[in-house]
């Protein structure tokens, strides 16, 4: 396998990664606290969560999912 496809195949692996996680605990996060009854008021949570705490969960994932890729990718494992 060429360099330049193991390298978009690595990119590939980022993204999805990062857009699957992204809502994955987006939805989590606010579904648990629908579930415990916390109301909130004027969004000021599900704004935190929507662009603090999902972004860098989702960019933490994203890079433990290309890290993985590249070393499946280098056949070293």
């Amino acid at each position: 396998m060429s360099r330049t496809r193991k390298i978009l195949l690595i990119v590939l692996a980022l993204i999805v990664a990062m857009i699957v996680s992204y809502f994955v605990i987006l939805i989590g996060f606010l579904s648990i606290w629908d579930m415990m009854g916390y109301g909130d008021q004027n969004g000021g949570v599900a704004m935190g969560v929507g662009f603090f705490f999902a972004p860098i969960g989702a960019l933490i994932i994203g890079i433990i999912a290309a890290i993985w890729t590249a070393i499946k990718l280098s056949g070293k494992h």
